[in-house]
This record gives C-alpha cells, sequence and structure tokens, in this order.
C-alpha cells in the first residue's frame, strides 16, 4: 500500500511539473497593417494595379466574354452561363478606362445578357464581380482589355 502512495505522489508531482511546461505564451497585439484608399474622382486610376480573380467552388463557376471592338473600341461583357448560373443573385460589372473614368453597371443573369460601354482606344479594365443567393461574392473576371 505504501508504494501505491509514493507512486500517486510521485505521478502527481510529474503532472504538476509537465503542468507548467505546456503554458502558452501570450499573443503579442497585432500590428496595424497602413491601408490605401482608392482613387478618388480626381484621381486617375493606376494602370499598374494587378488583376485579379478569386478562386471559384466549381459549382459556382461562371463564363464571362468580353470583346472589344477593333474599330470603335467599343466593348462588350456577356453572360454565357456556368455550373452557378442558378445559385446568381447579381452581376456587377466594373470598366475602369484609361483615362480614369470608371463605369459601374450590372449585368442581367440570364444565359446571353450583355452589356456595352464605350472603351478607349488604349487599355482598359474589366472586373466583374459574382453575388450569390447564399450571400457569398466573387470576383470572376478581371483583366485589361487592349485596344487592337
Amino acid at each position: 500500500m505504501k508504494t501505491i502512495g509514493i507512486l500517486s505522489v510521485f505521478l502527481l508531482a510529474l503532472l504538476m511539473i509537465g503542468a507548467g511546461c505546456t503554458e502558452t505564451p501570450t499573443e503579442e497585439p497585432a500590428t496595424a497593417v497602413p491601408t490605401t484608399l482608392a482613387p478618388t474622382a480626381t484621381e486617375t486610376a493606376s494602370p499598374t494595379t494587378t488583376p485579379h480573380i478569386d478562386q471559384i467552388p466549381k459549382e459556382k463557376s461562371l463564363a464571362i466574354q468580353v470583346e472589344k471592338d477593333e474599330i470603335f473600341a467599343d466593348i462588350t461583357v456577356t453572360f454565357n452561363g456556368g455550373d452557378g448560373q442558378y445559385l446568381l443573385d447579381s452581376l456587377h460589372v466594373k470598366t475602369t478606362l484609361s483615362d480614369g473614368q470608371v463605369i459601374e453597371e450590372e449585368l442581367g443573369i440570364n444565359r446571353g445578357d450583355e452589356i456595352k460601354f464605350d472603351g478607349t482606344k488604349d487599355e482598359d479594365r474589366i472586373e466583374v464581380t459574382a453575388y450569390f443567393v447564399d450571400g457569398t461574392s466573387y470576383r470572376v473576371y478581371d483583366k485589361y482589355v487592349p485596344f487592337r
């Protein structure tokens, strides 16, 4: 009996020592990250901004087609459906022209819906953001469209 008591005390001492070694370090406060503001109406958009497309789940994938007229520089954005077309709530198109003008419009969510913009005879940027009925949103298209 006496050995069981000694072993219990020894085991308890080991557990107490081990508990002191597993203490989690305290977190240091996060440092503030400087934010950048979007260009104002008097500023021009920077053509050096890198386009970014979000990683979209396959069940929400969409097909967007963008064409720029080779003579008049008109830009046509067309929705061509996709796996996620029945989950869509809306499509938002933002066009940033090379002269700094920004035009934003809604694109229909039916296959074949399209909108047209007056582009420039330079490189214009087209961004399409999809908003889904479950509250998620993804940037599904973001490219510079050159004039040929």
